[in-house]
């Protein structure tokens, strides 16, 4: 039997205003990472040809799904592998 639940949605939607008045939410780390990589790339550290929200959107993407998948399966990670994975991505990124 499933259990209806009509109080989702009115609470997604308050929670989405409430993200909009404080001007938060979980785009501004990609927003924040895009403003960085633009700088990078202002001073000519990272490729001309690189998209910087498009990098962004991937870095942080990759690190919630590693993350997630993590988490999810009960696995932990050394300090030594977490930085090994992002500079893995970081390598891919920003060749």
């Amino acid at each position: 039997m499933a259990i209806r639940d009509d109080s989702r949605p009115p609470i997604l939607l308050r929670l989405r205003e409430g993200f909009t008045t404080r001007n938060e939410g979980p785009h501004r780390a990609n927003e924040a990472v895009e403003r960085y990589l633009s700088k990078e790339k202002q001073l000519g550290r990272v490729g001309q040809g690189m998209d910087p929200r498009a990098a962004a959107d991937l870095l942080l993407g990759s690190c919630f799904q590693h993350a997630f998948q993590l988490n999810f399966l009960g696995k932990q990670e050394s300090q030594e592998e977490r930085m090994q994975y992002a500079n893995r991505l970081l390598d891919m990124l920003l060749q």
